[in-house]
């Protein structure tokens, strides 16, 4: 028996990436107006710092991006006794914890999609951008509960 307990969001390089293209349109127009309305007085004293700004963004916006096209479809899949991960098999039995981090602002507001993070007999591993990270928590831990009853 298959199961797909959490996929990566996948629609998150669009947003990034989205973000990334908007950034770069903020520079044309900050370039455009110095060029015409400021000389080159204008474009080194605003134009400088702006730039460094907004290329910092692009790369901060281009590197999620990398990062979430990289990532696997699949992140934890079950197939018997055994969670199938992007980094190896793990079997039911050596889950210890399993604990979720929703993505989320400053403010209280929380996405659906988040950090899931998996403490197994041989270590910690940690997956980015997962879809639906609540579900995929609480369905790991029933299968994690499931398998230390099935032990004893």
């Amino acid at each position: 028996m298959r199961e797909v307990i959490a996929r990566t969001k996948k629609s998150l390089f669009g947003l990034y990436l989205g973000c990334a293209v908007f950034v770069l349109a903020i520079i044309g127009i900050v370039l455009g107006f110095c060029i015409a309305f400021g000389g080159i007085d204008a474009l080194v004293a605003v134009l400088v710092p702006c730039i460094l700004l907004v290329l910092f963004a692009f790369a901060l916006c281009m590197s999620v991006c990398v990062r979430i096209y990289r990532a696997p479809e699949n992140v934890v899949v079950r197939e018997g006794d055994n969670l199938i991960l992007p980094d190896g098999i793990c079997p039911l039995r050596d889950l210890k914890n399993v604990v979720c981090r929703r993505a989320g602002n400053g403010y209280g507001a929380h996405a659906r999609w988040g950090t899931l993070i998996l403490q197994t007999a041989h270590g910690e591993k940690k997956y980015e951008y997962v879809a639906d990270v609540e579900q995929a928590h609480n369905r790991l831990i029933e299968l994690m509960l499931a398998a230390r009853e099935k032990e004893n």
